[in-house]
């Protein structure tokens, strides 16, 4: 990977930037986004429980995109921005005083010229003073305004800092009491907590807040308020069940090293929806994991669940993963510890500059250049260029180049050795021969890149110069090893005619009067050969045998060659040759089976090439053949229910156009393509004969047996009392009436009562009037339906309606004053009330009135 980066620092303020350097990378640019923290004017002065939002804009290089934006606040890395500009970061600041926030944006680099794409970087810092600093930014594992239903299990995570004082605890509050076990003493500060009544989440909408207090308990900072609403659980509904697959507990990661986070979630009553909302979350020290690759969602809706994480920090994570079933009941998985540790890969170099085993001139410059990585989080301190111990020159940033001059002949060893961030090393090593005056020599033409055509002749040239009082002796030039001519005198060129196609490699080779000799840049060709595309048949057609069938193809040729001939070919036999525009031959099909047709053209040059072969069919005559496979004989359907009605054709001699599906004789459907099926939906109570006819390309028809089937009527229910959305008192019976009809020609075998999906004791009549007695014994929502099965089988389920089961009510009484207490006027007086809640529920508040006035209002006892 080529990195190009380049730090500098402004004084409350900054500057962006963005340079190419020819030959290598464009760098992308990174600017302040206007009005957005951090401010470029004046200081920033820090005091709130939303902590500050850091954003910038970003510009890739040409041709690239923006792959992230890097945030770190003094060498520390607060979080990676995706997406588009502009990039946003929350920072809650814990200290004052001098920050340098840095921002560091990478793209995918397309180079200007000579270089591979890679990935390319650019780096922008800023300085910022900070008065008090005091944060804390509370979040939650379930999605912002989601209901989640009661005795959920979910995350609260907070970012907590102060300035002035050490962050000595975190404690998580619901509507301003506190969570019970709901305090963190060390960071990361989060807490897996249960959405029970016992804990205060009551049905309904809830506010959360995080309190962090100093170490010494005098300092104390409030979050800003998260909302939460909690919805009434399912009766009997059990909980989703989530654990982590991958990795395991204990496993030792890689810094900056991908790892597979991977978990299974299913729910034993329901289904994990894959919907927005659902689906597996994960989460390392309570914080959802931002996925590599744009790609890569958290949550993952759809198993297998999982997420390409890339650890950044050497220390142990715990990790969880969390779910939400189809009732919106959350669960989190045990927690899984894994230790992240330092890369131990170690760094890599290549010589870029000169190649080995080459010779070069006594007393001639050399550029000599290495290319340099460092992997898993390591980065390239500096790369030390040696002749054999001797260090010629040290370079701590790209491009690691300098330029030597050799002061002997004879065998040189160039070492470059790499060292980076941890202290590994690595080398690579270059030979060369030092002689006395070099030639240098260049391939002048063709151009790098260009296209020669097949089988034409190419003049290949090249300048060649030599040193000291040696002459130019001959001049070679080779295509890959291969030497196709030799040049004496200067101008040096010679005729080169390719012989097959694709890149070529070629070079010139100078030789002078000292048997000194150098080799040019390599300059890379296209030959290019003509082409040829087979258009007529389409490949996959049939035809009968012994008919005739026209053959047609489009040669190109190339460089000003025109075509010389076309010739066509089946099973490798040639079937006749075209010799002008438009290529077609009429070819009489042979015996039946597979055939594969080619053409193959022949240009002015004696190039030739051969088309992409297409297959066809040869059969015999015959008629197409069809049977109905669903439904089978004897079958029993619904009036009004769809009904899926499939064929199997085969063709004969021709292609099948159409299926035609028949009711009696009433066309149901026509399907054109394979598999051949309609939806049918009987209307009547009556037995239907069905048939399928096909149809072929020459319009042979053959129609199918008959399949007899019978349509009856659906059975029906349906729950006439109580009314829907009736309320109805906790222990006292009432009658739930309901209507039972069988489908045609059958009995009521029973209709089963049953409440949220469970039958309701002695809930099964088998006989009119459908009234049931039921007692509801618990307070809450109630769905009511009905379920009826006939004598032959068919089953049919009512509307739900839904009950509300009111429970007791809450009660009050007052204790102070005493009844008949005299009071003096203008003199304070306390008054008390005992209250009660009703059963399930808790008091929201006591008001107090004398007479029809309100005089007070207290929401907590006493």
């Amino acid at each position: 990977m080529k990195t190009i980066s380049r730090r500098f620092s402004v004084a409350i303020g900054l500057l962006g930037f963005a340079f190419a350097i020819p030959g290598v990378f464009a760098t992308p640019n990174i600017t302040l986004t206007p009005g957005q923290f951090p401010q470029i004017a004046a200081p920033a002065l820090v005091e709130t429980p939303a902590g500050i939002n850091i954003s910038y804009n970003a510009n890739p290089s040409g041709g690239s995109s923006i792959v992230s934006v890097q945030i770190s606040v003094d060498g520390v890395v607060i979080g990676t921005a995706t997406g588009s500009s502009p990039f946003v970061v929350n920072w809650a600041p814990a200290t004052a005083g001098q920050h340098i926030i840095t921002a560091t944006v990478t793209d995918t680099s397309v180079p200007t010229t000579g270089a591979s794409a890679s990935s390319n970087t650019a780096t922008i810092n800023t300085i910022v003073n900070l008065t008090t600093a005091r944060a804390v930014v509370l979040g939650t594992s379930v999605p912002v305004g989601m209901a989640v239903a009661q005795d959920s299990e979910i995350i609260l995570r907070a970012t907590a800092g102060m300035s002035d004082a050490i962050v000595g605890q975190v404690q998580f509050f619901v509507d301003g009491v506190l969570i019970p076990g709901a305090t963190v003493t060390q960071a990361p500060f989060y807490k897996r907590v249960v959405l029970s009544a016992a804990n205060g989440f009551a049905v309904g909408a809830r506010n959360l807040t995080a309190v962090a207090t100093s170490s010494d308990g005098l300092t104390t900072t409030t979050s800003a308020i998260v909302p939460l609403n909690i919805a009434a659980p399912f009766v009997a509904n059990q909980p989703p069940i989530v654990a982590i697959a991958s990795p395991s507990a204990g496993a030792s990661l890689t810094v900056n090293t991908n790892v597979a986070f991977s978990a299974s979630a299913s729910d034993p009553d329901g289904f994990i929806p894959s919907s927005a909302g659902g689906g597996v979350t994960f989460l390392a020290d309570g914080e959802p994991i931002v996925g590599v690759g744009a790609a890569e969602a958290n949550p993952d809706l759809i198993a297998p669940y999982t997420i390409t994480w890339r650890p950044t920090a050497i220390r142990g994570y715990k990790l969880t993963a969390q779910t939400i079933d189809d009732r919106n009941r959350v669960s989190l998985s045990p927690e899984v510890t894994v230790n992240v540790a330092p890369s131990v890969t170690p760094p890599t170099i290549t010589f870029t500059n000169p190649a080995n085993n080459s010779s070069i001139g006594l007393g001639v410059l050399i550029p000599v250049a290495a290319n340099a990585s460092a992997f898993g989080g390591a980065t390239v301190t500096k790369v030390e260029f040696l002749l054999g111990s001797t260090v010629l020159n040290t370079d701590t940033v790209f491009p690691y180049a300098f330029d030597w001059t050799p002061i002997t002949t004879g065998a040189a060893a160039l070492t470059a050795r790499v060292t980076d961030s941890n202290g590994s090393t690595a080398t690579a090593t270059v030979n060369l021969t030092v002689v006395a005056g070099a030639p240098s020599v260049a391939l002048t033409a063709p151009a790098n890149g260009a296209s020669i055509p097949l089988g034409t002749s190419a003049m290949l040239t090249a300048t060649a110069t030599p040193v000291g009082l040696a002459t130019i002796n001959r001049v070679d030039f080779l295509a890959g090893t291969q030497v196709v001519g030799t040049a004496l005198t200067a101008p040096y060129q010679v005729s080169w005619t390719p012989t097959a196609s694709g890149i070529v490699a070629l070079t010139a080779k100078a030789t002078d009067t000292n048997g000194t000799t150098a080799t040019s840049v390599v300059v890379n060709v296209n030959v290019v050969p003509p082409s040829i595309v087979l258009t007529a048949p389409s490949a996959g057609a049939n035809f009968t045998s012994g008919t005739s069938v026209p053959l047609t193809a489009v040669p190109t040729t190339v460089g000003g060659a025109v075509t010389s001939k076309v010739e066509f070919f089946a099973n490798g036999s040639l079937v006749d040759t075209a010799l002008v525009a438009p290529y077609t031959v009429n070819w009489v099909t042979g015996s039946t089976g597979a055939v594969s047709l080619t053409a193959r053209v022949t240009d002015s040059n004696g190039a030739t090439a051969t088309s992409p072969p297409v297959g066809v069919t040869i059969g015999a005559v015959a008629s197409p053949s069809v049977s109905i496979t669903s439904p089978t004989i004897g079958a029993v359907v619904t009036v009004g229910s769809a009904v899926n009605v499939t064929a199997s054709a085969t063709p004969g001699a021709a292609p099948i156009t159409q299926v035609q599906f028949l009711a009696g004789a009433a066309i149901i459907g026509t399907d054109t393509t394979f598999p051949y099926s309609v939806t049918w939906t009987p209307s009547s109570a009556t037995n239907f004969s069905l048939t399928a006819k096909v149809t072929d390309a020459n319009g042979n028809t053959a129609t199918s047996p008959a399949v007899t089937v019978t349509a009856i009527a659906q059975p029906t229910t349906a729950i006439t009392s109580p009314s829907n959305n009736a309320s109805l008192p906790i222990n006292t019976p009432v009658n739930i009436t309901a209507t039972a009809s069988p489908s045609a020609g059958a009995t009521v075998t029973q209709l089963e009562f049953l409440a949220n999906g469970v039958q309701i004791p002695a809930g099964v009549l088998n006989a009119p009037p459908y009234t049931l007695s039921w007692t509801p014994l618990v307070a809450g929502t109630v769905e009511l339906t009905t379920k009826l099965t006939d004598s032959v089988g068919f089953t049919s389920t009512s509307g739900p309606i839904t009950v509300n089961v009111i429970g007791p009510l809450p009660t009050v009484s007052m204790t102070n004053p005493p009844i008949g207490s005299v009071v003096p006027v203008g003199s304070p007086v306390t008054v008390s009330a005992n209250a009660t809640p009703g059963a399930g529920a808790r008091v929201a508040q006591v008001q107090f009135l004398a007479g029809t006035n309100i005089i007070g209002t207290d929401t907590t006892a006493p």
